[in-house]
């Protein structure tokens, strides 16, 4: 590389914002620009060895994710993402695709909606469908101001095997009840779904 040419490359990484640098890992694709997921695809061509969305570059602004086609979809622990209103997280509605929200006690995922729509509804939330593989799982989270589908904050939309879906220590508040959504809504074929120490606005859920 050339001098000039290392210089225009670093005057660049002086522009860009902290934010912009590492805010997705993955072995192949861009990394987030100022923090922005702008309806990204997560398949095993885009991304071999997954997607990770880091607590570094937390918080997310969210326009839609999709997970299918062999692809892997992680967010790490103390990640926080804002979703823009009417968007979602589908997982393996072509293909299969993975989700493996990964929160701790200590640092918990947060997946919301962006300031000025905090009210139920604020967005859809996320959608398993029966491509969705084997040890997805979110745990340690807390999903507020989902159900803008009508469904429910969090969607099986067809039956899964057990041990598919794992959720845990899952707070879900303010989902648009008065829209008919539920904190989880079951589709079709009585999906079997591990659920532990999840709550709704306060009141424990078991399914």
């Amino acid at each position: 590389m050339s001098t000039s040419s290392i210089r225009i490359f670093t005057l660049a990484l002086m522009a860009a914002p902290l934010c912009s640098l590492g805010c997705g890992s993955g072995t192949s694709g861009s990394p987030t620009v100022n923090c922005t997921v702008d309806n990204w695809t997560v398949t095993a061509a885009s991304y071999p060895s997954g997607l990770t969305l880091t607590s570094k570059c937390s918080p997310y602004t969210v326009d839609s994710i999709t997970v299918e086609d062999g692809g892997v979809l992680t967010i790490e622990a103390g990640a926080t993402l804002k979703f823009s209103d009417n968007t979602v997280i589908f997982v393996g509605q072509s293909g299969t695709g993975k989700l493996l929200v990964d929160g701790t006690a200590q640092n918990p995922v947060t997946l919301t909606t962006q300031p000025n729509l905090q009210l139920p509804g604020g967005w859809y939330g996320i959608e398993f469908w029966s491509g969705t593989a084997s040890g997805s799982q979110v745990t340690y989270a807390t999903i507020d101001y989902a159900g803008g589908n009508d469904d429910g904050a969090i969607v099986v939309e067809s039956a899964l095997p057990a041990g598919t879906l794992t959720l845990d220590h899952l707070t879900i508040n303010n989902t648009d009840t008065a829209d008919g959504a539920v904190p989880i809504f079951m589709g079709d074929g009585s999906p079997t779904i591990a659920c532990s120490n999840c709550t709704a606005d306060g009141t424990n859920l078991t399914h």
